[in-house]
């Protein structure tokens, strides 16, 4: 049995390990902010420092507003797809045993 397979047994798993998907892309997708200093993504942000350092280490999860932000002032906006429960897992296992990489674009 897998780890994905233990921890889908226990109770509130696999909302856990959806939510550890989201977590894994949001941080993903915030990867180009690290280019930018934290002092300018403060400013251009209205975010704290010390905030935008723990979110982007991923010690903190980021309000929506905060996501927003801090994406913005990367070039980038994130867009939201819903699917049924489970299925990213199913897809991966179709396609590759590889976990699937999240699509970033820059916005014009």
């Amino acid at each position: 049995m897998s780890l994905y397979e233990r921890l889908a047994e226990r109770p509130g798993g696999l909302a856990d390990l959806a939510a550890g998907r989201l977590r894994y892309r949001v941080l993903a997708v915030l990867g180009p902010a690290r280019n930018l200093p934290p002092g300018r993504l403060a400013k251009v942000t209205g975010i704290r420092q010390r905030r935008i350092r723990a979110i982007l280490d991923g010690r903190r999860q980021p309000t929506i507003n905060e996501l927003a932000a801090l994406l913005h002032a990367a070039g980038y906006e994130v867009e939201i797809a819903t699917v049924p429960a489970g299925e990213p897992r199913r897809r991966a296992l179709e396609v590759d045993t590889q976990p699937s990489q999240p699509r970033v674009e820059r916005c014009p």
